[in-house]
C-alpha cells in the first residue's frame, strides 16, 4: 500500500498519480490511464476523500502564487513507513 487515509492529511494530485503509475509499472500492469480517470475512481471509492486546491498564497510582491490541486484525506507513506512493511 502506497498511501494512508487520513482526515486532515493531503497529497498533490501529480505525487500521488506518479506514486501509483510506478506503483503499476512495478507491477507489471499495463497503461494507468488518466490522472483524470485515477481520480474520479480514487473519489468515488475513499468515502471522505476530497479534490480540492491549496489556499491562495502570495509572494513578498503581493502576486499570487500557483495554487497546487490536491487530495484532502490522503497521504502518501513516508519512507519509513515504507521500509517498515517489508
Amino acid at each position: 500500500m502506497l498511501c494512508v487515509i487520513e482526515p486532515d492529511a493531503d497529497v498533490p494530485r501529480d505525487d500521488l498519480f506518479e506514486a501509483w503509475r510506478k506503483w503499476g509499472e512495478d507491477q507489471g500492469m499495463g497503461r494507468p490511464g488518466t490522472k483524470a480517470t485515477f481520480g474520479e475512481s480514487l473519489v468515488a471509492k475513499v468515502v471522505g476523500l476530497a479534490d480540492t486546491r491549496d489556499p491562495r498564497r502570495f509572494d513578498t510582491a503581493g502576486q499570487p502564487l500557483p495554487r497546487r490541486h490536491l487530495y484532502r484525506g490522503i497521504r502518501l507513506k513516508t519512507p519509513a513507513e515504507r521500509e517498515a512493511e517489508e
